[in-house]
């Protein structure tokens, strides 16, 4: 997996008023994210059982990454490596790691968090960087998360399909408005 640079890592996270093994059923099992996903309108899932698990996201806008799980936390969360994809093919671009980690906060409630280390911004300094990482990187990283997170949550909680940009436009993955 790629070095992560933790000076521009972008999280968010949310609490679900479920158990933690509630939270890891859900994100273990195949093609998942077409449940929970409001900027997704396909997810083909090569594998999903473990280390080495691949699947396709395809967002309304047409672009697509493809996931790769690096570590697989039974119960806890994984690593994947996401990089753009296009063509049938790995573009081999970019690899942004990212992690997604369950924590129980008690018997039935637990925290579910998803970090993201921006491809664009390893290595850099000075004020550009600092200017993208803050204006640009991070808050279209934490609006998608958050977006994510609550399709999670509100998935679990009431078994409830998410609908595309249920909880808002985002003008990175949602379709183009017309």
């Amino acid at each position: 997996m790629q070095e992560k640079d933790s000076k521009w890592k972008v999280s968010n996270q949310i609490e679900i008023n479920l158990p933690s093994s509630a939270v890891w059923d859900l994100i273990s099992t195949p093609c998942y994210l077409l449940k929970v996903h409001p900027h997704l309108s396909a997810n083909e899932c090569k594998d999903w059982s473990g280390v080495g698990s691949t699947d396709i996201m395809t967002y309304p806008n047409g672009s697509q990454v493809h996931r790769t799980v690096k570590a697989w936390m039974e119960g806890v969360g994984l690593d994947l490596q996401v990089e753009p994809y296009a063509n049938g093919a790995i573009t081999n671009q970019a690899i942004v790691p990212v992690e997604w980690r369950i924590s129980p906060l008690g018997e039935k409630r637990s925290e579910l968090k998803i970090t993201v280390y921006p491809f664009r911004m390893k290595g850099k300094r000075g004020l550009k960087a600092i200017y993208a990482y803050y204006f640009r990187f991070k808050p279209m990283y934490k609006t998608y998360f958050i977006a994510v997170l609550k399709g999670i949550k509100h998935h679990l909680e009431t078994g409830e399909i998410v609908q595309e940009d249920q909880f808002g436009y985002h003008p990175y993955f949602s379709a183009a408005k017309g």
